[in-house]
């Protein structure tokens, strides 16, 4: 359990790294490294949703699936891993 719990703080610390560096980036108009730090930002969602879930925190997960989907609204496996936790709730 506490390997997950490792991987949710470093996620969230990744987290807010990737906002401010998106935050710099719309500043700048840099589009091609706003959609880099989107593609991460995604990643690190489904990875802490990941953890979540194997710890049974299944409304966070559900919330880390949520802010993913909003990043890539077309990913079937977000939108079926999301009805499976809604199943549990």
């Amino acid at each position: 359990m506490e390997q997950y719990d490792n991987v949710i703080n470093e996620c969230s610390k990744l987290i807010q790294s990737i906002h401010k560096q998106k935050n710099i980036h719309i500043l700048k108009n840099d589009d091609e490294m706003l959609g880099k730090y989107k593609q991460l930002e995604f990643l690190v969602y489904v990875r802490r949703a990941v953890a979540n879930t194997n710890i049974n925190k299944f409304f966070e997960a559900l919330e880390d699936y949520s802010k993913a989907q909003e990043i890539k609204p077309e990913d079937l496996e977000i939108k079926e891993n999301m009805k499976k936790l809604k199943m549990k709730l």
